[in-house]
């Protein structure tokens, strides 16, 4: 089973897709059902689906709601699960007449959504209590890492890590991306920031691990809007890889916002030399220009770009910037910003 996630919140849903095949030939399984089961905690079945293979392949969801019975709804409502670490099982018929191990597993750990940033108490006390009943579960000690560091308690962190290493959880180099996905949806990105620098102290990452991660640094304090720190990350990623069209246009969003035009541009052309393909950079070159009051240049980048203005909208376009008030300038800064996705 691939999941579109690796750990979820109280009342969200698990989406997964199956892949079944021989076990040998890899070729697609005759099976056509596919059995799904979700277990508690305590390993309680709590609900099983049965899935039509296709191609040998089945998509499904679990949801992390308690519908209960019609009476338990109607006295209590729908509730979320508690948090935990739940586990998923994926098996056919067939798989069943094997020894258990033929069986897919997966721990899914499920957290109480913090009510501000920095609650952890709870989910520290849901590992405690998972490593208590199993002193191997590697999952438990990961989280327990990703905890610790976001609490600048990095002796635990480390200490946490090498535990998560050991019980195979986590390979050495190998980042795990659960904790910074789930800071990241929730717009927390500083500690976000503070989690990836950790990755980099304490985790012996690979070359393309390491520039990956100035690359979403830098996108973090860009955000932030915290532009030094934002190009000294992009920069970083520069030097590994000059012609990165990506990290081009992310620079050219931060001179945007200090409208610094000219040096917005020559971050685009260099972008889009690099990779032709992204011509919808044309528009955003043509409304910088028009800002600029380069009329020629915004006519000739509207008319190569992905979505060609009409001469009526380019005329339109140009008697806007020619009034040169507050509001018209600031409504074609905000055309910049959506195309570059500030």
């Amino acid at each position: 089973l691939e999941f579109d996630n690796t750990a979820y919140f109280q009342g969200e849903n698990i989406w997964y897709k199956a892949f079944v095949t021989h076990a040998t030939t890899l070729e697609h399984a005759p099976s056509g059902v596919l059995y799904v089961d979700f277990l508690a905690p305590t390993g309680q079945l709590l609900r099983q689906q049965k899935l039509e293979i296709v191609n040998g392949q089945a998509n499904g969801s679990v949801s992390l709601l308690d519908e209960g019975t019609a009476q338990s709804r109607e006295k209590r409502g729908i509730m979320a699960y508690p948090s935990g670490f739940y586990e998923i099982r994926a098996y056919t018929q067939n798989m069943l007449d094997f020894s258990p191990e033929a069986i897919f597993s997966r721990v899914i750990p499920v957290y109480t959504q913090p009510k501000y940033v920095g609650e952890y108490d709870k989910s520290l006390d849901a590992c405690d209590f998972a490593i208590t009943n199993d002193e191997d579960m590697g999952e438990a000690y990961l989280t327990r890492c990703n905890l610790f560091a976001l609490l600048s308690n990095d002796r635990k962190a480390k200490e946490n890590l090498k535990h998560a290493i050991e019980l195979h959880a986590v390979v050495p180099g190998d980042m795990n991306e659960m904790d910074l996905a789930l800071l990241l949806d929730q717009d927390r990105v500083e500690d976000a920031i503070k989690l990836m620098n950790f990755y980099l102290k304490y985790l012996d990452l690979t070359e393309e691990q390491i520039v990956n991660t100035y690359f979403r640094l830098g996108v973090c304090y860009a955000h932030m809007r915290w532009d030094k720190q934002a190009f000294e990350y992009f920069d970083k990623v520069l030097e590994y890889r000059p012609n990165d069209a990506e990290v081009l246009t992310q620079k050219s969003m931060l001179y945007v916002n200090q409208e610094n035009f000219d040096a917005a541009l020559n971050q685009l052309k260099a972008a889009i030399e690099n990779e032709p393909e992204r011509k919808y950079l044309y528009r955003t070159m043509g409304i910088i220009s028009l800002i600029m009051k380069n009329y020629d240049d915004f006519r000739r980048y509207s008319s190569i770009s992905d979505e060609p203005l009409t001469e009526d909208e380019l005329n339109e376009a140009i008697k806007m910037a020619e009034t040169n008030d507050e509001f018209s300038i600031n409504y074609l800064l905000e055309g910049v910003r959506r195309n570059l996705g500030i």
